[in-house]
């Protein structure tokens, strides 16, 4: 299955002023209705670190849940130094199976911030238990062996 993610431009989050209204500037209903995957990240200078990604089959209508969950809400706003921002991708797949495409997507993307180890997710709970971990271990393993990979289990 091709599964291409149509990005958008970046939307930067409010001040985080109180602790119920964590999108003051955006306007949400500017948010299309459409599948896709929306990822919450901080910005302190060139660096970028992604702090939640999710999906959805109405972005619209998960973004304006997600803003009123205030665990989440409160991990962007604790983050590290830098500015909050929203960037969200429409998803496009000529697959029939939807949920699996958002799946793969959010699966996928999450995966990559778990690999590259420097970003603070808050949403990686739980994505080990649907993975198989294979480690390579004894006297001779090899630098071309030495990995740790973790497998799709379903």
């Amino acid at each position: 299955m091709k599964i291409k993610l149509d990005w958008q431009e970046p939307l930067q989050l409010g001040s985080f002023t109180d602790d119920v209204n964590y999108h003051d500037e955006l306007e949400l209903n500017e948010i299309p209705e459409s599948a896709g995957i929306y990822i919450f990240y901080r910005q302190h200078g060139e660096t970028q670190q992604a702090l939640y990604v999710g999906q959805a089959q109405n972005l619209r209508s998960r973004l304006k849940q997600q803003f009123k969950s205030l665990e989440l809400m409160k991990h962007i706003k604790n983050s590290k130094k830098g500015s909050k921002h929203l960037v969200f991708a429409l998803l496009k797949t000529r697959s029939s199976n939807l949920v699996h495409a958002l799946n793969q997507a959010e699966r996928g993307l999450i995966t990559h911030y778990m690999e590259e180890n420097k970003h603070d997710l808050f949403n990686k709970r739980g994505l080990y238990e649907e993975y198989d971990l294979v480690e390579s271990i004894g006297e001779n393993v090899q630098p071309l062996i030495n990995i740790e990979l973790w497998v799709y289990a379903k």
